[in-house]
């Protein structure tokens, strides 16, 4: 039985996370954690955990505790974001999401923001949002399911 280093785990770990394969992902941190428990292993593991498992809560102390540690790690925001969402708690999603863009701009952070934009474009382009051709076109053309 070969045992790999903490450093070797996580990065299968996130590499399992990017080929979609949670649950060899969470067995990766699992391994990770229990040999090193640092922040960025309970930030992960936190996330996989409410993924597969559905542990929302203890997902999130445990991705909470580890933002204690590291609060200027924009990872940990995104985790806690994504388990939010994955508890269903959109609200809170997205406040973490914006927390964490203040430290600096993170395309991921970015994206999983824009999940959130509902805004369709107007119908008429020549005219404002705000115009009232283009507000009651577009509740008019939601009502009848065009838009």
């Amino acid at each position: 039985m070969i045992i790999e280093s903490y450093a070797e785990l996580m990065k299968k770990g996130l590499k399992a996370l990017e080929q979609h394969s949670s649950v060899e992902a969470l067995m990766l941190f699992q391994q990770a954690d229990s040999q090193q428990s640092t922040a960025i292993s309970r930030s992960y593991l936190a996330y996989c955990l409410s993924k597969v498992k559905h542990q929302h809560q203890r997902a999130i102390s445990l991705c909470q505790s580890a933002l204690r540690d590291e609060p200027h790690n924009a990872d940990h925001y995104l985790n806690l974001g994504r388990i939010y969402l994955l508890a269903g708690k959109r609200g809170q999603a997205m406040h973490i999401f914006r927390r964490g863009i203040k430290l600096g701009p993170n395309a991921a952070l970015l994206a999983e923001l824009k999940k959130f934009d509902r805004r369709q474009s107007p119908v008429f382009s020549s005219l404002e949002r705000t115009n009232i051709l283009n507000r009651y076109a577009g509740r008019i053309m939601s009502f009848i399911g065009l838009r």
